[in-house]
C-alpha cells in the first residue's frame, strides 16, 4: 500500500460515551482507531517504503479561541486517562483527540522514517449529525 488516509472522526456532546471496547468515544474513534490501523499495517509490512500516511487533524487543538472559532483548548494528560470515559465536555474531548492525531503524526514521522507522515486541518466542515444523510450517502452505506 502506498497511501493511507486516516479520516474517521466523530464529535459528541459529552465525554462519557464509549466505543464497543469501552474507550471514550471521541478519543477512540479520532485517535485510537487510526493508531491501531496504522500499527497493524506497519507490523504486517503492508505499507511500502515511501508510503504516505495522511492524518486529518483540526485547528481546534490550538489554545487560541480566536484561531479555533470559540472551541475550548485541548487538555492533554496521560493517554490512558484520555481513553477512559469521564464527565466532561465533548468539545474538549474533540480538541484533545485532534491534538493526539497531530502528536501521533509527528511520532510516526520520527519512528518510521521510511514513511511520509502528514497531518492537516481540512478547515471548517459543516456538521452532519443534525440532519439525515443524503440519498447517495444512504445508498453507499447500505449493506446487503
Amino acid at each position: 500500500m502506498d497511501a493511507l488516509v486516516l479520516n474517521a472522526g466523530t464529535q459528541v456532546l459529552s465525554a462519557d460515551r464509549t466505543t464497543q471496547d469501552g474507550f471514550e468515544l471521541t478519543f477512540g474513534v479520532n485517535h485510537l482507531a487510526h493508531f491501531l490501523l496504522t500499527t497493524l499495517l506497519i507490523d504486517a509490512g503492508a505499507l511500502v517504503d515511501g508510503a504516505r500516511v495522511v492524518s486529518l487533524g483540526s485547528g481546534t487543538h490550538h489554545s487560541s479561541r480566536r484561531r479555533t472559532l470559540g472551541f475550548p483548548a485541548a487538555r492533554w494528560r496521560d493517554p490512558r486517562a484520555l481513553a477512559a470515559p469521564h464527565a466532561g465536555s465533548g468539545r474538549v474531548a474533540y480538541a484533545t483527540s485532534k491534538l493526539a492525531v497531530i502528536l501521533s503524526a509527528f511520532e510516526l514521522a520520527r519512528s518510521e522514517p521510511s514513511l511520509r507522515s502528514n497531518a492537516f486541518d481540512p478547515g471548517l466542515v459543516p456538521a452532519t449529525a443534525s440532519r439525515a444523510p443524503s440519498r447517495p450517502s444512504r445508498s453507499a452505506c447500505t449493506t446487503a
